[in-house]
């Protein structure tokens, strides 16, 4: 994964500015407990990490049929992680207009799209047999959403529990399978009620995820020392009472990944925007980037929120970050 941002980096801004792109990946700490766990979003982030390099390659090369021939065989591998891949082309397409014209760009979005719509027919087809629908993705779409009302507080009982959910979807309908199509179909009404009768609720809701997901992901380090369910501030508080200055001499190891921990996310995000300020006349070329973080930022926003799925977005925002170093004196 540092290897794609260096070569992105390279191609983008130069040879200084991919050392620090590449750099900055290695020592992400996310990221890199992502290669030790049990989850998908080790290899979505991988492929992410491809997409951003080609993307960048095939905008230097005027963005040629075969590299978005190339972005649809990617996009069809990562969907069998993660749907949200499926929004890539068409954003990568949109985010290509100024340069390409509309034409251009939606030949070359129909060809990145056409490919993982291919390669998902064998299991739509299955699903069909098996469940009597075609099911394009996955079943599990509306408890997504119904959960993910649950991240913050609300007056309709949607808590952000795996288990409190299948509980409740399970008390009149105990024969129903966790995550099968008919568990989802017992969702979906709840969904649509709520979307029908509390925008005020969604408005909230996405602002939160936004405002936490660019600025406050809570993403784990996988630092033991610091994430033991003790050694937080809240209860360090609650068993001693003590404050911020008690609990960092209390705690000096646990306090400063914490502190760390806050200022990452806001503090890239922000030399993200300063490198694209500075290098403002090329902003044609960083739409297409901009266009792989709004495909994961978007789904996040509108679904369910972990600092996990920002991730493919973060290295949009470690490759932009890195231009910086591309302007400093002495690059």
């Amino acid at each position: 994964l540092p290897l794609f941002l260096y070569g992105a980096g390279r191609r983008l801004f130069g040879d200084t500015a991919g050392l620090a792109a590449g750099t900055i990946t290695a020592v992400n700490f996310p990221m890199a407990r992502l290669s030790v766990v049990p989850l998908y979003d080790g290899w979505i982030l991988l492929l992410a990490g491809l997409i951003v390099w080609l993307v960048v390659r095939a905008e230097g090369r005027g963005h040629p049929l075969l590299d978005w021939a190339c972005l649809g065989l990617l996009a069809a591998a990562g969907v069998y992680f993660k749907s949200t891949f499926l929004i890539v082309p068409p954003l990568l397409a949109a985010a290509v207009v100024p340069r390409l014209g509309l034409r251009r760009a939606a030949l070359r979005g129909a060809v990145a799209l056409g490919v993982p719509l291919l390669a998902l027919l064998p299991w739509v087809v299955r699903n069909e047999r098996i469940h009597h629908r075609p099911i394009l993705t996955n079943t599990f779409f509306w408890a997504t959403v119904w959960e993910g009302f649950g991240e913050i507080d609300n007056d309709f009982g949607a808590v952000l529990d795996d288990r409190a959910t299948f509980a409740m979807v399970t008390a009149g309908r105990p024969e129903i399978a966790y995550a099968s199509p008919e568990y989802d179909d017992l969702l979906k009404p709840r969904v649509l009620e709520v979307l029908r009768t509390r925008p005020g609720f969604l408005l909230r809701l996405a602002a939160h995820r936004l405002v936490r997901g660019l600025f406050l992901p809570d993403d784990r380090w996988g630092i033991p020392p610091a994430e033991g369910p003790g050694r937080s501030f809240a209860a360090f508080r609650a068993r001693t009472g003590g404050g911020p200055i008690a609990y960092v001499a209390a705690e000096p190891l646990a306090a400063t990944v914490k502190i760390l921990q806050r200022l990452w996310s806001p503090l890239l995000l922000g030399v993200a925007l300063l490198s694209m300020w500075l290098h403002r006349r090329r902003w044609r070329a960083f739409l297409p980037l901009l266009g792989v973080a709004a495909a994961f930022l978007s789904t996040a926003v509108l679904l369910h929120l972990e600092g996990r799925y920002l991730l493919p977005a973060v290295l949009v925002w470690t490759l932009l970050a890195a231009g910086v170093r591309a302007c400093a004196p002495g690059r």
